[in-house]
């Protein structure tokens, strides 16, 4: 199915430049879709019309500031998505970091310092002091690996590497669908909506964790690339 897809990306770059609007709607677009997978994988009950109104400017009745807040933090991740591609930075221990310093508002970020017990999604990850070591190998392993030109692999076996080592004593989860997204554009794809209710997708990291084999959220986000594709080709 990779095959297919990479033709139609191949067909959307043939496009570009695109027109004003169009990139306007592509862009607001991203943004939505980056948000609102991150709020609803993380347990938000905000709804795609709240999202929607937030992005607009709008204050939604009965939902946290921290979650209007978050809109604006996706905002800021964009960007950064953006100057790192102009400056076809890749992904690493030191980047890693700046990304979950802007999702969480930290500008310095620490390592978790505790050995936690995941019940969610029924693991434990390598003891903190290994976090570093752990994670400049997954790093190393995914740059010397051969995916074939496979960029969308690339992302989810990143995904699933930084659940495994689980960096941050927080929303490790959210950080490791920021990476997957910038690592779908990196390889010229775009930002993408998960479409996963929070039950399922933690079902299929934990099974993936569990198991080595990623295949299943492999196929998911490969599925959602081909589907936006589509949607951006018929604009």
């Amino acid at each position: 199915m990779f095959a297919e897809t990479e033709k139609k990306r191949a067909r959307l770059n043939e496009g570009k430049p695109l027109l004003q609007r169009t990139k306007d709607y592509a862009d607001r677009l991203a943004l939505f879709d980056l948000a609102y997978t991150t709020l609803k994988l993380d347990g938000s009950k905000l709804t795609a019309e709240g999202v929607n109104h937030i992005m607009e400017g709008r204050i939604v009745s009965g939902v946290s500031v921290g979650e209007h807040i978050e809109i604006d933090r996706h905002r800021l991740l964009l960007r950064a998505f953006s100057d790192m591609l102009h400056m076809d930075t890749a992904l690493d221990r030191k980047e890693l970091s700046r990304l979950y310093g802007i999702l969480t508002d930290n500008p310095e970020p620490a390592f978790r310092t505790e050995d936690p017990v995941l019940h969610h999604l029924g693991y434990a990850p390598p003891p903190y002091a290994d976090v570093p070591d752990r994670l400049d190998q997954l790093f190393r392993n995914l740059f010397l690996r051969d995916y074939g030109g496979d960029c969308v692999r690339r992302a989810a076996e990143l995904h699933a590497g930084v659940i495994a080592v689980y960096p941050f004593a927080e929303r490790t989860e959210a950080l490791a669908r920021i990476a997957l997204q910038y690592e779908l554009l990196r390889g010229g794809f775009p930002v993408i909506s998960f479409g996963l209710s929070e039950q399922d997708y933690n079902r299929m990291v934990s099974e993936g964790i569990r198991s080595g084999v990623h295949d299943a959220l492999y196929e998911h986000v490969l599925s959602c690339v081909d589907r936006k594709l589509d949607l951006l080709l018929s604009l």
